[in-house]
C-alpha cells in the first residue's frame, strides 16, 4: 500500500512517502511514490475532545448517544464535524470545525483518511511496543500533554511551551516528541528515521497497520488483511462442516433433537415448575411476562440529553467527561466558581434525587475542577 502521510504545522505541510505492508507490519520510507493514498491528521489546537463511557456496545446506540450529548452541549453543532474511537466501553471523541475538513478535502485530491495528531502519536507508541505512557509533543508555538493507558488516550491537554518545559523537568519519565529543545533529557518517543519532528507524519503512515484512530471521512478506508484471512478460513471451515453434516444419518439427528427437547423440559421445570408441552415457547411467554413487571430502564441517550440541556443553561460550566453505568453517572468538568457548580447540581436535581458534588478543587488557572455523582 502506497501512502503519503501528511503532518500539518503552522509553517508547512511535512510529507512522508511510505510503502506499507499491514499484514507484516512493515513500513518503508521512500523519496516518492506514484498515486499514493493521502493520510492527514488535524493538529490538537484545531480540535477539542470529549470522553464517554457507555455500558452498551451497539454501534448505532453509541452514535446516537454521542450525537445527543454534543448537540446539547455545543450551540454551533451544525458547524462542526466529529468522529470517535471506541475501545471496550471507552469512547474518545475528536471534534473540529467543518471548514477545516472541507479545506483538507480541497487541498488533497486523493485523500484517504483524516485523523487526529493524538492518534498519530498513539500509533507510534504502539509501534515502539508500548501502550502506557505520558507524552508531551512539542509544536512550534505550543505543546500537548497526552496520557495513554492500555492503548487509549485517557487525557489530552493543550499547554504552553513553558508549562511543557516545567512538566518535563519535574517528571523525568514523561516521554517527549516533536520539536524538542536541547536542554531536555527525557526519554524520546522516536521513529526509525531518528527524527522526532516527523513523529506525527510517521504515525499517520502507520494507520493501515494498527487501524487505531478516528476518520472524519466516516468510511472504512483500509482492508484488514488479517481479518480477511480469518474470514476466508472461517468460510472454509463452515463449508467443510456443512458437507460433513450431509452424511450424518437421519436417526442420529432425531436422537439429538430428542435430547435437546428433554434438556429444555428439565430447565423449564427447574425455573418455572409444572410439566410443559412446548418448553421453549412457554419459557418465552414466562420471560416476556416478567419483563413487563419491571419498570423500563431509562435510555443513556435520554440521560445525556437532559444533562446537556441543563448544562446549556449555565454557560460557565465546561463538561469534559461523562460516565453512565446501570445505576449511576459521573460528570467531570470545570467551572468559574463553586457557586456555579452548586447551581449545576441543583439543575440536575430537577430530574435526579441523589446528586452529590464529590470533588471541587481550584486549579492553577483559578478554575474549579469538579466531580458530580448521580444515583440513577
Amino acid at each position: 500500500m502506497n501512502i503519503l502521510a501528511v503532518q500539518i504545522t503552522e509553517k508547512e505541510r511535512i510529507q512522508l512517502y511510505a510503502k506499507v505492508n499491514p499484514l507484516k507490519k512493515q513500513i518503508e520510507v521512500v523519496k516518492s511514490l506514484k498515486n499514493p493514498k493521502v493520510i492527514v491528521s488535524i493538529p490538537v489546537k484545531d480540535s477539542t475532545f470529549r470522553t464517554f463511557n457507555f455500558d452498551f456496545d451497539d454501534e448505532n446506540k453509541i452514535k446516537k448517544a454521542v450525537e445527543t450529548a454534543l448537540k446539547a452541549e455545543l450551540p454551533d453543532y451544525k458547524e462542526i464535524e466529529w468522529s470517535y474511537y471506541k475501545k471496550n466501553s471507552q469512547i474518545f471523541c475528536v471534534i473540529t470545525k467543518r471548514e477545516i475538513i472541507s479545506k483538507l478535502k480541497e487541498e488533497f485530491s486523493d485523500i484517504y483518511s483524516i485523523d487526529s495528531d493524538v492518534f498519530s502519536l498513539l500509533r507510534l507508541l504502539l509501534y515502539n511496543e508500548k501502550d502506557n505512557a505520558d507524552i508531551i509533543h512539542i509544536y512550534n508555538d505550543y505543546a500537548v500533554y497526552i496520557e495513554i493507558k492500555e492503548g487509549f488516550p485517557n487525557k489530552v491537554l493543550s499547554i504552553s511551551l513553558e508549562k511543557a518545559n516545567d512538566i518535563l523537568k519535574e517528571n523525568p519519565k514523561v516521554m517527549v516528541s516533536g520539536f524538542i529543545p536541547e536542554n531536555i533529557e527525557n526519554p524520546v518517543l522516536n521513529n526509525p528515521l531518528k527524527n522526532p519532528k516527523l513523529n506525527i507524519a510517521f504515525g499517520n503512515a502507520l494507520k493501515p497497520v494498527y487501524r487505531t484512530g478516528v476518520d472524519f471521512l466516516h468510511k472504512e478506508t483500509f482492508v484488514n488483511l488479517k481479518n480477511l484471512a480469518s474470514l476466508s478460513l472461517l468460510v472454509l471451515m463452515v463449508f467443510i462442516f456443512i458437507n460433513i453434516g450431509l452424511f450424518v444419518k437421519a436417526y442420529t439427528l432425531k436422537h439429538e433433537i430428542k435430547k435437546v427437547k428433554n434438556k429444555e423440559k428439565i430447565v423449564y421445570m427447574k425455573y418455572f415448575g409444572g410439566t410443559p408441552v412446548d418448553p421453549l415457547a412457554q419459557a418465552k411467554g414466562k420471560v416476556a411476562a416478567l419483563k413487563e413487571s419491571f419498570t423500563k430502564k431509562e435510555d443513556s441517550a435520554d440521560i445525556l440529553n437532559f444533562i446537556g440541556r441543563q448544562k446549556s443553561k449555565i454557560p460557565d460550566i465546561e463538561v469534559i467527561y461523562i460516565n453512565i453505568s446501570s445505576n449511576s453517572a459521573v460528570i467531570r468538568g470545570f467551572a468559574d466558581s463553586i457557586q456555579t457548580v452548586d447551581k449545576f447540581r441543583r439543575a440536575l436535581n430537577e430530574k435526579f434525587t441523589d446528586v452529590k458534588i464529590e470533588e471541587s478543587v481550584k486549579d492553577a488557572n483559578g478554575k474549579i475542577r469538579f466531580r458530580i455523582s448521580i444515583k440513577l
